[in-house]
Protein backbone atom coordinates (compact mmCIF):
# COMPACT_ATOMS: atom_id res chain seq x y z
CA UNK A 1 0.00 0.00 0.00
CA UNK A 2 1.49 3.31 -0.57
CA UNK A 3 1.10 6.36 1.18
CA UNK A 4 -0.72 9.34 0.43
CA UNK A 5 0.66 12.29 -0.92
CA UNK A 6 1.34 15.24 1.85
CA UNK A 7 0.96 18.40 0.71
CA UNK A 8 1.74 21.88 2.94
CA UNK A 9 -1.56 24.51 2.22
CA UNK A 10 0.89 27.55 2.17
CA UNK A 11 -1.10 30.67 4.36
CA UNK A 12 -3.01 32.04 0.63
CA UNK A 13 -4.33 28.50 0.14
CA UNK A 14 -6.19 29.01 3.05
CA UNK A 15 -7.21 32.44 2.16
CA UNK A 16 -8.59 31.41 -1.47
CA UNK A 17 -10.40 28.61 0.55
CA UNK A 18 -12.22 30.37 3.62
CA UNK A 19 -12.50 34.23 2.01
CA UNK A 20 -16.32 34.50 0.24
CA UNK A 21 -14.85 36.78 -2.05
CA UNK A 22 -13.62 34.92 -5.21
CA UNK A 23 -9.80 35.20 -5.72
CA UNK A 24 -7.52 33.86 -8.45
CA UNK A 25 -6.41 30.63 -6.88
CA UNK A 26 -9.90 30.17 -5.23
CA UNK A 27 -11.44 27.33 -7.75
CA UNK A 28 -8.03 25.57 -7.61
CA UNK A 29 -7.52 25.71 -3.70
CA UNK A 30 -10.92 24.39 -3.37
CA UNK A 31 -10.43 21.04 -5.85
CA UNK A 32 -6.66 20.72 -3.41
CA UNK A 33 -9.01 20.49 -0.61
CA UNK A 34 -11.77 18.85 -1.46
CA UNK A 35 -9.11 15.74 -2.68
CA UNK A 36 -7.96 16.31 0.98
CA UNK A 37 -11.55 15.65 2.19
CA UNK A 38 -12.06 12.37 0.00
CA UNK A 39 -8.94 11.49 1.62
CA UNK A 40 -7.06 11.28 -2.00
CA UNK A 41 -3.82 13.49 -0.75
CA UNK A 42 -2.81 14.31 3.42
CA UNK A 43 -2.73 17.85 4.07
CA UNK A 44 -0.73 20.19 6.46
CA UNK A 45 -1.61 23.50 7.67
CA UNK A 46 0.42 25.30 10.45
CA UNK A 47 -0.96 27.53 13.02
CA UNK A 48 0.87 30.33 12.15
CA UNK A 49 -0.68 30.36 8.58
CA UNK A 50 -4.20 30.03 10.53
CA UNK A 51 -3.47 33.54 12.45
CA UNK A 52 -2.26 35.12 9.26
CA UNK A 53 -5.28 34.20 7.46
CA UNK A 54 -7.59 35.52 10.23
CA UNK A 55 -5.67 38.65 10.56
CA UNK A 56 -5.53 39.25 6.60
CA UNK A 57 -9.58 38.06 6.15
CA UNK A 58 -10.77 40.12 8.91
CA UNK A 59 -9.69 42.62 6.74
CA UNK A 60 -12.00 41.76 4.52
CA UNK A 61 -15.53 43.77 4.80
CA UNK A 62 -17.56 40.10 5.13
CA UNK A 63 -15.40 38.65 7.53
CA UNK A 64 -17.26 37.07 10.13
CA UNK A 65 -15.04 35.47 12.52
CA UNK A 66 -17.79 32.86 14.08
CA UNK A 67 -17.81 31.55 10.25
CA UNK A 68 -13.96 31.88 9.96
CA UNK A 69 -13.28 29.50 13.94
CA UNK A 70 -16.72 27.65 12.33
CA UNK A 71 -14.32 26.67 9.32
CA UNK A 72 -11.36 25.96 11.14
CA UNK A 73 -12.75 23.17 13.18
CA UNK A 74 -14.32 21.92 10.53
CA UNK A 75 -10.69 22.06 8.53
CA UNK A 76 -9.74 20.42 11.65
CA UNK A 77 -11.43 17.31 10.74
CA UNK A 78 -9.52 16.64 7.66
CA UNK A 79 -6.11 18.39 7.82
CA UNK A 80 -2.92 17.98 9.55
CA UNK A 81 -2.71 21.45 11.92
CA UNK A 82 0.71 21.34 13.29
CA UNK A 83 2.55 24.20 15.48
CA UNK A 84 6.11 25.78 14.56
CA UNK A 85 8.79 25.73 16.56
CA UNK A 86 12.31 26.35 17.24
CA UNK A 87 14.08 23.63 15.37
CA UNK A 88 11.85 24.96 12.48
CA UNK A 89 12.63 28.46 13.32
CA UNK A 90 16.91 27.55 13.79
CA UNK A 91 16.37 25.89 10.51
CA UNK A 92 14.98 28.75 8.55
CA UNK A 93 17.94 31.00 10.23
CA UNK A 94 20.46 28.56 8.34
CA UNK A 95 18.81 28.75 4.84
CA UNK A 96 19.99 31.07 2.52
CA UNK A 97 16.63 32.61 0.88
CA UNK A 98 15.87 36.04 1.84
CA UNK A 99 12.28 35.77 2.92
CA UNK A 100 12.24 34.50 6.21
CA UNK A 101 8.90 33.95 7.05
CA UNK A 102 9.35 31.27 3.82
CA UNK A 103 12.17 30.14 4.99
CA UNK A 104 10.09 29.00 8.29
CA UNK A 105 7.09 27.42 6.22
CA UNK A 106 10.10 24.88 3.79
CA UNK A 107 11.89 24.16 7.17
CA UNK A 108 8.00 23.29 8.74
CA UNK A 109 7.00 21.30 5.40
CA UNK A 110 10.68 18.94 5.78
CA UNK A 111 10.07 18.44 9.43
CA UNK A 112 6.35 16.96 8.74
CA UNK A 113 7.57 15.47 6.43
CA UNK A 114 5.06 16.85 3.21
CA UNK A 115 6.22 16.20 -0.36
CA UNK A 116 4.85 18.93 -2.03
CA UNK A 117 4.34 23.05 -0.81
CA UNK A 118 1.19 24.20 -2.51
CA UNK A 119 0.86 28.51 -2.57
CA UNK A 120 0.12 31.27 -4.87
CA UNK A 121 2.90 32.90 -3.71
CA UNK A 122 4.92 34.00 -6.84
CA UNK A 123 7.81 35.24 -4.57
CA UNK A 124 8.32 31.63 -2.63
CA UNK A 125 7.34 30.08 -5.91
CA UNK A 126 10.20 31.72 -7.87
CA UNK A 127 13.08 31.58 -4.74
CA UNK A 128 11.88 27.87 -4.37
CA UNK A 129 13.63 27.49 -8.19
CA UNK A 130 16.56 29.86 -7.96
CA UNK A 131 17.57 28.80 -4.28
CA UNK A 132 17.13 25.49 -4.55
CA UNK A 133 14.66 24.31 -1.83
CA UNK A 134 15.79 20.79 -2.95
CA UNK A 135 13.86 18.34 -0.76
CA UNK A 136 10.40 19.64 -1.11
CA UNK A 137 9.00 20.68 -4.49
CA UNK A 138 6.90 24.13 -4.71
CA UNK A 139 3.79 24.63 -6.62
CA UNK A 140 0.94 26.79 -8.00
CA UNK A 141 -2.58 25.74 -6.64
CA UNK A 142 -3.21 25.06 -10.42
CA UNK A 143 -0.21 23.36 -11.21
CA UNK A 144 -0.84 20.83 -8.51
CA UNK A 145 -4.94 20.83 -9.04
CA UNK A 146 -3.71 19.61 -12.35
CA UNK A 147 -1.28 17.06 -11.17
CA UNK A 148 -4.59 15.62 -9.14
CA UNK A 149 -6.66 16.01 -12.21
CA UNK A 150 -4.51 14.01 -14.01
CA UNK A 151 -4.32 11.35 -11.73
CA UNK A 152 -7.99 10.73 -11.50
Amino acid sequence: MSRRIKAFLDTNILIDVLSIASRPNSEASRLIVQAICDEQIEGAVSTQSIMDAAFILSRFPDFSKERFCQSILWLNNYVNIYSIDMVNIRNAIRHPGDDFEDDVHYAFAVSTACDVIVTGDKGFLSRSQEEGYPEIPCLSPQAFAARLTAQT
